[in-house]
């Protein structure tokens, strides 16, 4: 009994069982494994992130599957930028009342603030195939500007 007891807590085995349940929780926060639209719970849909960064830009990667392009919007304000949608299910049409048409859609909204100043009027968003990029520059360093003053000699 006291071999059996060491084997179930064995901190390799509470390790995996908390992954496994973390996985599980993660699943249903994005409605993986629900068949229908009106049974994925209070979750909603959570696009997924990827931020990159590098010495000119910020690359921030969306992915929006079953999105169309025409129902995403991306703003941006003071440094924060927002991505905000909606996703519809195949059953979804304009004939549908509009409790049928939130029955089979799904609105989401993702914020991310960055580190440091951005270049907000030159923001670009591409989306294609189901990925988003948002391509948001950083500000260009200004050059101290170098002035020679002439020596007068008297």
């Amino acid at each position: 009994m006291a071999i059996g007891t060491l084997i179930r807590n064995h901190p390799a085995h509470v390790a995996a069982a908390a992954l496994r349940d973390a996985e599980r929780a993660m699943n249903r926060a994005q409605g993986v494994g629900f068949n229908s639209w009106n049974q994925r719970g209070s979750f909603g849909f959570a696009p997924r992130l990827q931020a990159d960064e590098s010495e000119t830009e910020y690359v921030i990667s969306a992915e929006l599957p079953g999105v169309e392009g025409g129902d995403i919007a991306v703003t941006i304000e003071e440094g924060v930028l927002t991505l905000s949608g909606v996703r519809k299910a195949p059953t979804w049409s304009e004939d549908q009342t509009d409790e049928e048409k939130a029955a089979h859609s799904v609105s989401f909204k993702r914020r991310v603030r960055f580190n440091g100043e951005v270049d907000e009027p030159h923001v670009q968003a591409r989306y294609a195939n189901g990925l988003l990029t948002v391509t948001v520059p950083k500000p260009t360093p200004v050059a101290p500007e170098v002035k020679t003053i002439p020596v007068e000699v008297a």
